[in-house]
């Protein structure tokens, strides 16, 4: 009986939640009449009472705590467990003038295990590992790995045969330049054979500075994991002005990922900081960003939790990979294209002229971050343009062409400005650390060659991946991405991986439907366009995209589902008390998941049934 309970109880939960999810946010969200549509407006050019785009509602002296008491929880829960900040800093280079080392132990030792940790550059297997017991004949005994998914990491390689009497340690790069951060030895008894009395070639005494920072093991805490390998890895060659070994993205995320290092050194902790610190900072931007499309403290409130507490967000921003940039200005791209089409052409122009610029700012940082910026951008052409039509025929039907055109001769010349030359500056200048790891010059050159070569590796791209999924897939949750995995003791497993908070997924998505049929049905108002262009601006290219994706492309599309759900809440709310309590439900169930399916946010270590019965609520889910 217990085993059947443990089996089937788990899909109780998703079965729950798509239940509440249907009853509530569809009543709310399609039940309600509201004004008539932008694209009705424009069509058919009936008057408006007021801006299709509603005026930004602004922020009180009163949002200052609700958005401090976010903001720093979530920043202690983010920077929490996030990685050592202590970890090899200095390494011995094999190069093709000296490919080998050799390494005089004093006298014969038993040797139980290597330890060693991995530094820049890689070779298929690592290092050619061999023993002497004179110093001249030498016999191959291992390999010490170091392949490209396996640098800055930390090894713990025993003997097969327990251990062997070692007095001489040849170690050879099987190919140059190859850079490794220590070598640690161990006896049969466990312990560290001091390193004190060791001598070597080539001053490789740098092998032996820093056994201090060993760990008990090697996992995600202490070593790189997933893109980390490369993003990380290529952030640090920016700062030594190597040649950069991922040139498959813009520079600037990378760029961005230095900074951390920069402040603690290569380790975890410093290639993480930057990225976490984004996903930090994402929390205020979101609830001012709430608060001005709605203007209810209660509404940004309970939004926020939302963004804060989704599975992505928390995950995605803890890795050192780009995307955390690119979602981080669409957020403020967005952000700032909403306060420019909120205000009027009979406003000032400075008015008008800074969020766009600001706008602008932000699509530069995002395109050179990370080329899905550009998809964001297509809803910023499609809001500017819907936009200007709305301005247009208003102020015709007021006599006010002259007005109209001096103010959008005036617009369209600024966004040149903003749109494309200024992003087009910020995209040449992220090049700078790279230039000067290729040794060259900055020039348009090297820059367009870097642009062919991208594009060339993405339309190329067809690698399998076992935890790759399609944009279907991502809408209703399928396929999580597993970036960490390790089975710590019998019956026990430590995960993680990147996905959505079911809530967020799963009822972002109906409040997005149920938009998208008030739009249809005339219900709909400005707020309404500016959700759906945004999402599906994010989502639909990917749709015609062939080459391998995974479920963290579905990151910024994280953005609009949350205000989606925000624009139901804001419903739910004026529905005193039952449309108040399903809104405080919705976020309470929110925040409850995020709490169960921590420990496979993180890493912890749990008893496998743990899984089994509360988080493989699909078979497709790898808990």
């Amino acid at each position: 009986m217990f085993n059947w309970i443990q089996r089937y109880i788990v899909y109780l939960f998703p079965a729950l939640i798509v239940f509440l999810i249907i009853r509530y946010i569809y009543k709310y969200l399609t039940l309600t009449a509201k004004p008539r549509s932008v694209l009705d407006l424009i069509v058919k050019g009936e008057p408006q009472k007021s801006f299709a785009f509603p005026r930004v509602f602004p922020l009180e002296k009163s949002d200052i705590v609700p958005i401090l008491a976010i903001t720093l929880c979530y920043g202690l829960l983010a920077f929490w467990n996030l990685g050592v900040n202590q970890n090899p800093q200095t390494f011995y280079r094999f190069t093709q003038e000296s490919p080998s080392i050799i390494i005089d132990m004093g006298e014969a030792t038993q040797v139980s295990t290597v330890v060693h940790y991995t530094g820049n550059y890689h070779s298929e297997n690592g290092y050619t590992f061999e023993i002497s017991t004179d110093g001249r004949e030498w016999i191959k005994q291992m390999d010490l790995r170091q392949d490209h998914a396996k640098t800055f990491h930390w090894f713990f390689t025993p003997f097969e045969e327990g251990s062997i009497d070692i007095r001489y340690i040849r170690i050879t790069a099987q190919r140059t330049p190859m850079e490794l951060g220590e070598l640690i030895l161990f006896n049969t008894e466990g312990e560290r054979i001091a390193s004190d009395n060791f001598e070597t070639t080539g001053g490789a005494d740098l092998l032996f500075d820093e056994w201090d920072v060993m760990p008990e093991e090697s996992t995600y805490l202490n070593s790189t994991y997933f893109d980390e390998i490369y993003h990380a890895r290529t952030a640090y060659e920016h700062l030594q002005e190597m040649r950069p070994y991922e040139n498959t993205h813009p520079p600037l995320g990378k760029v961005l990922i230095s900074i951390g290092i920069t402040l603690f050194g290569m380790t975890p902790f410093g290639w993480r900081f930057v990225g976490t610190l984004f996903g930090v900072l994402m929390v205020p931007l979101i609830y001012i960003f709430i608060k001005n499309l709605f203007g209810k403290r209660i509404t940004a409130v309970l939004g926020t939790l939302l963004f804060t507490f989704d599975f992505m967000h928390y995950v995605q921003t803890r890795i050192a990979t780009i995307d955390t940039y690119g979602v981080f200005f669409t957020i403020l791209m967005y952000y700032f294209m909403y306060r420019f089409i909120s205000n009027d052409f009979r406003d000032r122009p400075l008015k008008q002229l800074v969020p766009l610029a600001l706008s602008g700012i932000s699509f530069g940082l995002g395109i050179a971050s990370k080329w899905t910026a550009f998809y964001a951008a297509t809803g910023l052409v499609a809001l500017y343009v819907i936009y200007v039509v709305l301005q247009g025929r208003q102020l015709v039907r007021e006599g006010l062409q002259g007005k109209f055109i001096g103010r959008l001769t005036l617009i369209i010349m600024w966004s040149i400005v903003f749109f494309v030359a200024i992003p087009a500056l910020i995209y040449y200048l992220s090049y700078i650390p790279y230039a000067k790891g290729m040794g060259e010059p900055l020039s348009i050159s090297l820059v367009w060659k870097n642009q062919v070569s991208m594009f060339n590796y993405h339309a190329g791209v067809d690698a399998e991946h076992s935890y790759s999924s399609r944009w279907w897939m991502w809408i209703f949750n399928i396929r999580p991405i597993l970036y960490y995995l390790k089975y710590p003791a019998e019956g026990y497993r430590a995960s993680f991986g990147a996905f959505l908070n079911p809530v967020v997924c799963w009822a972002g998505l109906v409040a997005i439907l149920s938009l998208l049929l008030r739009q249809i049905r005339k219900r709909g108002d400005g707020l309404t366009l500016f959700i759906l262009i945004g999402y599906a601006a994010q989502l639909v290219p990917w749709m015609f995209i062939s080459r391998i994706t995974f479920a963290y492309h579905y990151f910024p599309s994280m953005i609009f589902l949350v205000l989606a759900l925000s624009y139901t809440i804001n419903t739910m709310v004026e529905d005193k008390p039952h449309g108040r309590n399903y809104a405080y439900g919705i976020c309470g169930v929110s925040i409850a998941l995020f709490v169960v399916f921590f420990p496979v946010l993180t890493g912890l270590t749990v008893p496998s049934w743990y899984g089994q019965m509360f988080l493989k609520w699909f078979p497709s889910w790898p808990f």
